[in-house]
């Protein structure tokens, strides 16, 4: 089942984006193939200040392989 979401909340400028609010956050879905549930990753553009936000498992898993010492600059 869906999660249901209320409000998005900007990590850089705080903004609350719902569904009365008059700019939208903007959805780029990247990759992905429709058979397989979850193969896409969504980034989203802020109304307020523009930035691209990924997703927090992303990052996280992002910043666990910068730390690697498997592979070196």
């Amino acid at each position: 089942m869906a999660e249901e979401i209320n409000s998005w909340n900007c990590k850089a400028c705080n903004t609350t984006v719902n569904e009365q609010s008059e700019n939208k956050v903007l959805p780029i879905i990247l990759g992905g193939n429709p058979d397989i549930p979850n193969s896409s990753i969504t980034f989203f553009i802020c109304p307020n200040c523009y930035t691209v936000q990924m997703p927090e498992e992303i990052y996280n898993e992002l910043q666990k392989r910068i730390k690697s010492n498997i592979i070196t600059p």
